[in-house]
């Protein structure tokens, strides 16, 4: 190909991408606009912080983790520009994701499936209906894409650069702080790099991600610590689990018992749905207030104890309780909320049932598991792979410690274990596309167990 034909086509790489994403932005404002703007009881928890004075611990560790404040904050004092605001961050977010899951694509044509793919599921409903709620969810689902993306770009790199570690960081302390729950991923990933970083291969780009990823983690912890933080962010949710879960279960109630819980009072029992009311004020008596003293200083390190050593309650929710943690959430839908995609296409992209989750799911990581076994794993793959697997521990956290409003909480849960089999889907494609074995050892090298081209572009 001439050099003047080589420029060309690139052109019209370039206009084909371009006119995709005018496409989906004006495809998104049509999701948006005339939708009616939501508020909640949570809604002004958040508003309250955001009210705080910028570097404040009453807004770095207020009652709310202070990434959704942030973006509050900085825009101008109207529900009408938070709406949009959380819109711009979404569309940026997820263009950033089919972008970073497009370069790990080495077949030119799959190439631009693979953007539009990752356009086509953010225009579910279940991604955009969000952004006319004054709630977290709408930041944390975007910021989800763009962790993932910058995962996708540190591992499609033969060696981790500093700028791709960096941005890894920053968007994973973003993300942190949109909802405490995430944290936990983190130090689960933490844990993930740790092992990484005993593998072969220069060591110093991961000690510093793994370094990175422990002080975001100590950071949540740490703006735990103040009062109001500690009732709304602390106490409330454990006081829910106590009473909705371990009261609920025989089992949990004696193994609590065992290490310590009081014996739970009548108060306590007749009112063990509405406990985190009685720890908020209400009147109680005296042994009651022993029982609930002990649920706040014991009860978090209990149950996290209780998950480590009965691997059934660690895994086994995701899947006895699918209805909640991975179906379809059909409530939060504000009035004039509508579909963009067709029905056929959307079911394809986000099916609802959580049975074809598990499916799809299922289906495409055996595929993965043949691919890798012909010697054609790349890193990339680790991503969708990882973050499925790591719904598993995530998903029993939802349940048992934060026993209220569960199927808006696992919201996470229901976007990964939908987006990730598709993200895996297209790299098993590419990878079936390529040259045989022999042709790919030949003009490539390995990197642990995955084939990394030399242009570093897979």
């Amino acid at each position: 190909m001439s050099r003047s034909a080589t420029f060309a086509h690139a052109a019209r790489v370039r206009s084909s991408f371009a006119l995709l994403t005018a496409l989906y932005i004006g495809l998104r404002l049509a999701a948006f606009v005339g939708v009616a703007v939501v508020r909640y009881p949570d809604s002004q928890s958040y508003l309250d912080v955001a009210a705080k004075p910028f570097l404040s611990r009453a807004f770095f560790a207020g009652a709310r983790p202070w990434t959704v404040p942030l973006l509050y904050k900085v825009l101008p004092d109207s529900d009408t520009y938070r709406t949009a605001g959380q819109l711009v961050v979404s569309v940026l977010c997820w263009l950033a994701l089919a972008i970073a899951t497009a370069r790990c694509i080495r077949d030119e044509r799959l190439r631009f499936v693979a953007f539009a793919l990752v356009l086509v599921f953010s225009l579910s409903a279940s991604v955009t209906r969000w952004d006319s709620l004054i709630l977290t969810e709408s930041l944390s689902v975007s910021l989800t894409a763009a962790v993932v993306a910058t995962w996708l770009v540190l591992l499609r790199l033969p060696r981790p650069s500093a700028v791709s570690i960096a941005s890894v960081l920053v968007v994973t302390l973003l993300w942190t702080f949109a909802r405490d729950t995430n944290a936990v991923l983190v130090v689960l990933v933490a844990l993930l790099v740790l092992v990484w970083v005993t593998r072969p291969g220069p060591r110093g780009g991961r000690i510093v991600l793994l370094s990175g990823l422990a002080v975001i983690a100590g950071a949540n912890v740490a703006s735990t610590t103040t009062t109001d933080a500690s009732l709304r962010r602390i106490d409330r949710p454990i006081l829910g689990a106590v009473g909705v879960r371990v009261l609920a279960d025989h089992e949990m109630t004696r193994y609590f018992r065992h290490h310590g819980m009081p014996a739970p009072t009548p108060r306590v029992r007749a009112n063990a749905a509405r406990l985190k009311a009685i720890g908020g004020g209400l009147p109680t008596d005296p042994e009651t207030e022993v029982f609930l003293d002990w649920v706040r200083a014991h009860a978090r390190t209990t149950l996290g104890l209780y998950l480590v050593t009965h691997p059934r309650a660690a895994t086994l929710p995701l899947f006895t309780e699918r209805a909640t943690l991975v179906d379809e959430s059909p409530g939060y839908l504000p009035s004039g909320a509508r579909n963009t995609l067709p029905p056929v296409l959307r079911a394809f992209v986000f099916p609802g049932p959580s049975e074809a989750v598990f499916a799809v799911a299922a289906v495409v990581l055996l595929a993965g598991a043949a691919g890798a076994r012909r010697s054609r794993a790349r890193r990339a793959w680790a991503v969708p792979v990882l973050a499925m697997f790591v719904m598993i521990p995530y998903a029993s956290l939802i349940w048992y410690g934060d026993a209220f409003d569960v199927a808006r909480h696992a919201l996470l849960v229901k976007v990964v274990l939908r987006l990730s089999p598709l993200l895996l889907a297209v790299f098993l494609v590419d990878a079936r596309r390529e040259p045989t074995s022999a042709s790919i050892q030949a003009g490539s090298f390995k990197v642990g167990q995955c084939t990394m081209s030399p242009s570093g572009d897979a």
